[in-house]
């Protein structure tokens, strides 16, 4: 069962804590861990899959990413963790009937799975409740079930007048018939009827029926026939509903009760908001890690998206465990791509699976991939990415003979990422035609967007609505003008952005302006986000400062990949025990710092950005007390944030006069510790200029300007990359960054 996130912060703060009381482990423990890892990787464990997935129902309003779900975890299984392609079963869209998902479910996993076999079933597709009959309603008990919505389901046109639905209790009767407890369910689906299509920008996976119909009595006839095939007893309520907690092994949803799931466009693909962030998260996930760690990864990037709309939960037998995905071991370290098909004359097919999802459709091509292995920069094996359509990329082979197979993962060397990408804003699709046409000739006369587009349609950085007409589940609260305003993709509003209902629409694009510069400098900062590939070692942790000066870390993050090739395994206890969809929280008033830590052999510079929760840009700001201001300059001299090799530095400093305090309204908000090999010489001289108060010392600041800002730190970071215009060919558009010269950890948090 699913734990309420300020129950679960109320229990313990390191849900998503991991590493900052960590240490290099001893020799004995590295030789056990690795002894382990060889264990593991040597398993003869059968590793058996059927996934699901239906776009096209007997409806108009057809999903589009489902397919590619399937697509990407089939890939994740045969590629990442060691299943054998004959042993994926699938089933889509015409294929995927309740008779066909059922009897794929006995013949290809139930009769095959051995005692210690792995076992991973899939849906991604329509969901709803139903009503129980009245013969079965309990007083107390839940009156509706869950229910996943086969091909069929809707086979004359109309939901509820087929009878092909699949209780949700159904799977965990086939579940429990498995001689295997090694189970893992993975549901991207949602069962609240919201009465809409879209949430936002966002398509919505339950069908359009905000009332509970009832289950037919063919449904449940079916229900009971497999509950008595496998374990000859009636189908009770109990077995009806709330399964969740008998089902062995382990289930992720992705979303909670009364909540939804949806898909987007991601850029040139639709797919799952769940699957595919999930999918990017096991891509990058070291063999100590956990599925708690990655479900609560997944959670930061929806949380951005749709806040407290959907939540991925994790629930049933194993759910407290400490277990690798999939109960399957994957390699120590991972990738960005894989290769999936190797051509003639050298050409790569590859798969960007491993690509942060903020980034995928800003990567350019031209970036440049490496060989994992033990490798020196001199003789590093490269692939340079060619075309890009999605997910999907053709590369080459810098090297002759390269070596590369199927299956084969990559990692990020060179990225390559536009310099003015600017922002695409949809228009709300309860708006006015005239509404429409006025708002998209506004927007084009601002820089900071590049294009207007129509929500559900392509792929988006925010929503332009209006706050009376949107609407959303949970309903938004926050929303106390009915004018125009900005929201998140998924109708979260942007705060001090709503007008009034009066306010024409030009005038109200006009006012949003600082808020789009905001966003686009955002945006800009969350395409250097590499945590996942950097080589540049760097820890940072953000803590909370109790009045008795108690430190509690809050979240931590570190570039793990800086250890690859080094006599380095991990001790996975110490990394984090996170339950799925815990989010940290912050109440308003509450005392927090930073901590760096370099782990790497060389110096860093470092420097923090952020937006905080009513959507203004923050930056940390550290007077040089030793300069000698010009009297006739505004600049006031900055000192570099430089860190030694082994030091750890506290932001702000511990005795500084200066704390920094969390501020309201509540919502979200995201700091960006950005770390560098080289000093942040233009970021630093414009945060110079700002005007402040003198002999304050160092403290956290508003930025008047962040896009200038933001555009200044990815040009010192593209000056210590220094990577050569002829190894990449990116012209003057782009900038090349390289993981071995910078670092940029995101931080997520929300503010209440």
């Amino acid at each position: 069962m699913s734990i309420d996130r300020r129950q679960f912060l109320k229990q313990v703060w390191l849900t998503v804590f991991a590493w900052s009381a960590s240490r290099e482990v001893p020799l004995s423990l590295t030789s056990k861990t690795y002894q382990y890892s060889q264990a593991l990787a040597s398993s003869r464990s059968r590793k058996l899959a059927l996934l699901v997935g239906i776009n096209q129902y007997q409806q108009e309003n057809h999903l589009k990413g489902c397919l590619t779900d399937v697509e990407q975890q089939a890939e994740l299984l045969q590629y990442r963790f060691g299943f054998q392609g004959s042993d994926i079963l699938t089933l889509t869209d015409g294929e995927a009937t309740r008779d066909r998902i059922v009897n794929a479910f006995i013949d290809h996993l139930i009769n095959q799975a051995q005692p210690d076999d792995i076992v991973v079933f899939h849906f991604s597709g329509y969901g709803t409740k139903a009503k129980l009959p009245d013969s079965l309603q309990q007083e107390n008990a839940p009156s509706a079930i869950n229910c996943l919505l086969p091909t069929d389901a809707s086979a004359s046109g109309r939901w509820f007048t087929d009878h092909n639905f699949l209780l949700e209790s159904t799977l965990a009767t086939l579940a429990r018939s498995l001689s295997t407890n090694k189970v893992t369910f993975v549901l991207d689906t949602s069962y609240l009827g919201v009465g809409q299509n879209l949430q936002g920008h966002l398509r919505v996976r339950s069908i359009n029926n905000s009332r509970t119909s009832p289950i037919s009595e063919d449904d449940l006839e079916f229900a009971r026939k497999i509950e008595a095939k496998f374990h000859n007893t009636a189908h009770s309520l109990r077995n009806l509903i709330d399964q969740g907690q008998n089902l062995p092994g382990i289930v992720i949803t992705a979303t909670g009760p009364q909540q939804i799931a949806t898909e987007t466009d991601w850029g040139g693909f639709n797919g799952g908001v769940f699957t595919h962030t999930l999918t990017h998260s096991l891509w990058e996930a070291i063999s100590a890690s956990n599925i708690q760690i990655s479900l609560t990864r997944s959670a930061q990037t929806i949380e951005r998206l749709l806040g407290p709309q959907q939540q991925p939960r994790l629930f049933g037998q194993d759910q407290g465990k400490t277990i690798v995905p999939y109960y399957a071991f994957s390699d120590l370290f991972g990738a960005e791509a894989v290769i999936t098909n190797v051509e003639k004359e050298g050409t790569l097919e590859l798969r960007l699976s491993g690509i942060p999802p903020t980034l995928l459709k800003d990567f350019g091509v031209n970036s440049l991939f490496s060989v994992p292995s033990n490798q020196t920069e001199e003789n590093l094996s490269l692939v340079e990415l060619v075309t890009r359509e999605g997910l999907v990329g053709k590369a080459r082979s810098l090297q002759e003979t390269p070596n590369l197979e199927v299956g084969q993962g990559l990692q990020e060397e060179i990225r390559v990422i536009p310099r003015n990408p600017g922002l695409i804003v949809a228009l709300e699709s309860n708006l006015g035609r005239i509404e429409r046409v006025d708002a998209t000739s506004a927007f084009s006369s601002v820089p900071e967007v590049s294009s207007v587009i129509i929500a559900g349609e392509g792929t988006a950085d925010c929503l332009f609505s209006k706050g009376q007409s949107l609407q959303g589940n949970p309903p938004i609260k926050a929303t106390t003008e009915k004018g125009y305003g900005l929201f998140s993709v998924g109708g979260i509003p942007i705060p001090s952005t709503v007008g009034t209902q009066n306010e024409a629409v030009k005038s109200a694009v006009m006012r949003v302006l600082p808020k789009l510069n905001t966003l686009l400098a955002a945006k800009l900062c969350r395409l250097t986000v590499n945590e996942g590939s950097s080589r540049l070692g760097l820890r940072a942790s953000l803590e909370i400062v109790s009045q008795a000066g108690q430190i509690t870390p809050v979240i931590s993050q570190e570039t793990f990949r800086y250890r690859q090739g080094k006599e380095f395994f991990f001790n996975n206890q110490l990394l984090p025990y996170a339950l799925a969809g815990a989010f940290p929280q912050l109440e308003t008033g509450t005392q927090i710092q930073s901590r760096l830590t370099n782990i790497s052999d060389r110096a860093i510079y470092a420097l923090l950005l952020g937006v905080d929760s009513g959507a203004n840009p923050i930056a940390f700001y550290s007077p040089d007390s030793s300069a000698v201001p010009d009297p006739s300059q505004s600049i006031q001299p900055l000192q570099e944030l430089k860190i030694s090799p082994r030091e750890e530095r506290v932001i702000p400093k511990n005795k500084a006069s200066y704390n920094w305090t969390v501020t309201g309204p509540a919502g979200l908000s995201e700091i960006y510790i950005i770390g560098s090999t080289q000093p942040f010489t233009k970021t630093l001289n414009l945060l110079s200029q700002i005007p402040q108060s003198k002999g304050e010392g160092e403290r956290i600041i508003d930025l008047p300007e962040p896009l200038k800002v933001v555009q200044a730190l990815q040009e010192d970071l593209a000056a210590a990359s220094n990577v050569e215009s002829e190894l990449i060919n990116s012209g003057s558009n782009s900038y090349a960054l390289d993981v071995n010269c910078w670092a940029t950890l995101s931080f997520v948090y929300q503010v209440v």
